[in-house]
């Protein structure tokens, strides 16, 4: 019997404005934008297929209102009137679907750098962001800060004027106006600072500008932050006194999140935090006001999000990250279709860990993402027989991308089940929705007619007999371990991938060699299973390969973790029965009462199959992709597969 989402796909209502369900389609930055803040046609047709997917509302990401409130190169603006005409195309375009969209106003404050702006950063006081530079900002004078809400406000008008049905002031995550809330950020002595009716002045300002600019019977949403997460900051009690505040003032709907910049990973959650951790903030709040609420960040599937609507925790749920990755998870949840929905591994790689080096956001799993044109499956003109070697998240990719456009496929894979590299991933602790690559692109094989082939070995006398128009390498890559080092052979010695698998004998003291992504993740795997770690790296810090807002919780797990060592800028130089040599900055030490090694010291491409093929040249096409590359990402190594599939 197809579950039913009655909650979820009910009207609500924001002030006077009626939305056909109750999910609003979170703000994400996207470096989709010009450096002048212009919107783009990438950026359109990305709206576009979320619009045609069937979400209720959606929020553009957060547009500066000055170009000194700029927080990327590519961001988008709304700082003056020559943006209006191509943001009317944008909303002209998305009305089509029946869907509301709404437009952020931001400005940065603290949390930018000069070299966005060119200029010293300015926010309420002096106090310096370090991760988003350590500069410190100058703080704003009175007139400054009434110059700002008069630019909100001019903001607000020209979001009206575009087309916009909505606007969400964003007063969280440690920009300006959360800045003047927070007294972390907030240090004045003057009308705007100490007391929380002070530090609520700024932006009850700013909203009540905002106001008076639209009128009375244009919806405003508000967002802000339940809780910094930082000691001095924002907390629930606050936040809860500042909610009734904002709906006296005029707001219509307070989406809650969470956290600043210097609380790392909670503004955007990854897997390794529980569901819905925002979601005791919002049911909090919402006792306290008579507008509707929203609840965001890791609402994991329909059924969590169909929950908090019957429970009534939240009136609407706010989705980011699993609209990025399924632009119709509207349509298919209402359509019971969920087993075909590309699920949000919430691995936060090519949609958060991104941003900061400019380049436009895409998808770990859906490579359409920010290619809505170029990646549009198009059917082939001439159909080919494509053998695929290797059914790792490269190869299956490729797989799947063939037979969409109508190529006759076959994949094989030498082990007994797909997924490569994935199935030990999916085994480090916290880390299981990483198994679900293999099941939806192992869904998607079935769907577009792949033959697949398990536990088949290839070798070149194999290829030639099937004869294929296409063949594409695969076959991933191997844990190196370094043939020069001492004892390396010792049977209590084993690579990273014995140890996941369970194949490794793990005693009670465990030296774990390399501290990049595999060996952290290593590490905490032994750890749980209540053994004690050292964990040498020979470079100066541990984690290198892990993105900034994926590798946060896994890194201060660690390195809080009293069973667990770390030894940096050391070198092992030999393995003995029960002990290790290390090297550090020319000092030789034994460390003792080792009864296990494990290695993640990197991998080796397994290229053998492709360099003979490409060297007998028998086959007229022959591609690789993945590892046998070089060894890289799933989320490199998907998109790799995924540019192969169309090219063919």
């Amino acid at each position: 019997m197809m579950q039913q989402f009655t909650k979820l796909f009910e009207p609500g209502k924001i002030g006077n404005m009626v939305v056909k369900n109750k999910i609003i389609m979170a703000s994400m930055e996207k470096n989709y934008c010009t450096r002048d803040g212009l919107i783009t046609q990438r950026y359109i047709d990305y709206l576009i297929e979320r619009a045609r997917g069937g979400v209720g509302l959606m929020i553009v990401e957060e547009a500066y209102i000055d170009p000194l409130g700029k927080d990327k190169i590519y961001q988008l603006g709304i700082y003056d009137d020559s943006l209006i005409p191509s943001l009317k195309e944008l909303t002209r375009a998305i009305h089509q679907y029946d869907t509301k969209i709404g437009l952020q106003l931001n400005f940065a404050g603290r949390e930018t750098s000069s070299r966005y702006i060119q200029r010293q950063p300015v926010a309420p006081s002096p106090v310096a962001c370090v991760p988003a530079g350590g500069e410190v900002p100058r703080e704003l004078t009175l007139v400054e800060i009434k110059d700002l809400v008069r630019k909100f406000a001019d903001a607000a008008l020209r979001t009206k004027k575009a087309g916009f049905d909505t606007l969400l002031i964003h007063g969280a995550h440690g920009y300006l106006i959360n800045a003047f809330l927070s007294p972390y950020s907030n240090k004045r002595s003057d009308e705007y600072g100490g007391s929380l009716k002070n530090r609520m002045k700024f932006p009850l300002e700013v909203t009540r500008a905002i106001r008076e600019a639209v009128g009375d019977d244009y919806p405003i949403l508000y967002r802000i932050s339940g809780d910094e997460y930082i000691e001095g900051g924002l907390t629930l009690e606050e936040t809860k006194i500042a909610a009734q505040k904002l709906e006296q003032a005029g707001v219509d709907l307070i989406d809650v999140s969470a956290g600043i910049y210097e609380s790392g990973g909670w503004v955007a959650c990854t897997m390794d935090v529980p569901p819905a951790p925002f979601l005791p903030l919002a049911s909090a709040i919402k006792e306290g006001i008579n507008i509707p609420v929203s609840t965001v960040n890791r609402i994991v599937g329909p059924q969590m999000a169909e929950e908090i609507l019957e429970e009534e925790k939240a009136d609407f749920v706010t989705i980011g990250r699993p609209l990025h990755a399924d632009p119709e998870f509207p349509n298919k949840v209402r359509e019971g279709r969920l087993d075909d929905i590309c699920p949000c591994l919430y691995c936060s790689q090519g949609c958060m860990d991104i941003l900061g080096t400019h380049r436009p956001i895409f998808c770990l799993l859906n490579t359409t993402v920010s290619h809505e044109r170029e990646f549009k499956i198009r059917k082939a003109k001439h159909v080919k027989s494509v053998m695929i070697v290797g059914g790792g998240p490269a190869g299956m990719e490729v797989a799947r991308v063939s037979a969409l456009r109508g190529h006759d496929v076959t994949l094989c894979e030498k082990e007994g089940e797909l997924g490569g590299q994935i199935r030990m991933a999916s085994k480090v602790p916290r880390k299981d929705r990483i198994g679900l690559i293999t099941q939806y692109l192992s869904n998607e094989l079935k769907k577009a007619g792949a033959k697949v082939k398990l536990n088949s070995e290839i070798t070149p006398k194999i290829v030639y007999e099937m004869a294929p128009d296409v063949l594409v390498v695969a076959t991933g890559s191997s844990p190196f371990a370094p043939p020069t080092i001492p004892g390396i052979d010792k049977e209590h010695v084993y690579d990273v991938f014995e140890l996941i698998l369970g194949k490794a004998k793990v005693g009670k003291k465990v030296a774990v060699i390399g501290a990049g992504g595999n060996g952290c993740h290593a590490t905490e795997f032994i750890t749980e299973k209540g053994t004690s770690v050292v964990l040498i790296e020979p470079s100066s810090a541990i984690g290198k390969g892990l993105g900034p807002r994926s590798g946060w919780f896994l890194l201060r797990r660690i390195e809080r973790n009293p069973k667990i060592q770390i030894r940096t800028n050391t070198t092992l130089e030999e393995i003995h029965d029960s002990c290790i040599t290390v090297q550090k900055e020319g000092k030789w030490e034994e460390i003792s009462n080792i009864d296990t090694v494990v290695l993640a010291l990197g991998q080796l491409s397994n290229n053998k199959l492709a360099e003979v093929m490409k060297r007998e040249q028998k086959i007229q096409e022959v591609y690789t992709v993945g590892d046998c590359v070089e060894p890289r990402t799933a989320l490199e190594a998907i998109y790799q597969g995924a540019c192969v599939g169309h090219r063919l």
